[in-house]
């Protein structure tokens, strides 16, 4: 649902694994300019290269990024000055859910990780959503809503 209701002419950053796998199964607004760092099993810079282009655009930028890829690279939003432009969903499956069937724990280690309390300490304003109700309710104000501060959408997901 998130990828079909961007804001024309948003941005939208992708992170590697099933982000990235599975956005091709959604229509994007022409006007949507995508972007993707390619790494190594998710460990990209995803969030690092999405606050670069925040700060230089006033565009509203979209990261949608998964939790391997985002506590790696997460010191990338600790360190910049940031507006209402930046907007962050963390789809936290608790591990790495594209690398499971690897069964080696240093690749797809369950962790009980939550990114709150760093995500608010930086400004962030922080929504999560533990189910689909949840999500619904919560996503226009992802998307469209209006804020002076940045906006991280905790979207917590079951690997079953």
């Amino acid at each position: 649902k998130c990828a079909l209701n961007l804001p024309k002419n948003s941005l939208l950053h992708l992170g590697v694994g099933n982000t990235f796998i599975n956005i091709e199964n959604y229509p994007i607004d022409p006007s949507v300019d995508v972007y993707c760092n390619m790494g190594t099993n998710g460990i990209d810079g995803s969030a690092s290269t999405f606050i670069g282009q925040c700060t230089v655009s006033n565009r509203k930028g979209f990261l949608l990024i998964g939790d391997l890829s985002f506590f790696y690279d997460m010191n990338a939003i600790w360190n910049k000055q940031m507006n209402g432009n930046v907007r962050i969903l963390l789809n936290n499956d608790g591990g790495a859910g594209l690398l499971a069937h690897y069964q080696a724990p240093g690749i797809t280690q369950a962790h009980n990780a939550v990114a709150e309390g760093w995500v608010k300490s930086l400004g962030f304003k922080y929504l999560s959503a533990h189910t689909q109700k949840e999500f619904d309710e919560k996503l226009d104000e992802f998307l469209n809503g209006e804020s002076s501060q940045p906006v991280f959408f905790e979207v917590f997901v079951s690997r079953s």
